[in-house]
């Protein structure tokens, strides 16, 4: 099984690297908004102000689908935060027989977009709560759609990032023990 890495606002770093060598992946690809390229940031602040200028949440959306279009073997869709909520827009305009499912975590601008649905079976976590929007708002909205499973977590967004502020150890260890059985 190949595994589709979306990362969020901080790109490709090392931490994500780190990540994805925890969960054994067999086979993998990473997209990011910089295009492999590593950028350094001060806080998350500036790296979401970098990410809007240097990308934007439509560019990502718009590049990620053109990625999951040449997807040519079975593939799982993993994704954080701007990179979730971009697969969300992406899998719902596009259809890839080879993408079987699509796991996002904390995707806060899914709430833009509520009226979208991926043509495939998904996965939300969702942080506790997020300071612009009510996370049970959102969940109770996306619970409606047939193929869309949403769990509400204990923790913050950015929780599996240990460059976020809201980094949780306990939790990232938990979901890369998950998310290696799914991958191997």
């Amino acid at each position: 099984m190949h595994i589709v890495f979306v990362t969020d606002i901080f790109g490709q770093q090392t931490c994500l690297d780190e990540f994805i060598y925890s969960c054994r992946p067999v086979t993998f690809s990473i997209i990011d908004p910089y295009q492999t390229r590593k950028l350094t940031f001060i806080d998350e602040a500036e790296a979401y102000q970098t990410f809007l200028t240097q990308c934007g949440h439509q560019t990502f959306a718009q590049l990620i689908a053109e990625k999951i279009n040449l997807l040519t073997q079975p593939s799982i869709v993993i994704g954080f935060s701007a990179g979730a909520s971009a697969i969300w827009q992406a899998l719902s305009e596009i259809n890839n027989d080879f993408v079987e499912h699509f796991i996002g975590f904390y995707p806060s601008q899914i709430r833009h977009h509520l009226h979208l649905t991926p043509n495939v079976t998904t996965q939300l976590f969702f942080p506790a709560h997020e300071k612009h929007f009510s996370v049970d708002e959102v969940i109770q909205s996306l619970s409606k759609k047939p193929t869309v499973e949403c769990i509400k977590t204990n923790y913050l967004h950015g929780f599996l990032n240990p460059l976020s502020l809201n980094f949780d150890q306990t939790s990232s260890q938990y979901f890369i023990e998950k998310l290696s059985k799914i991958t191997n």
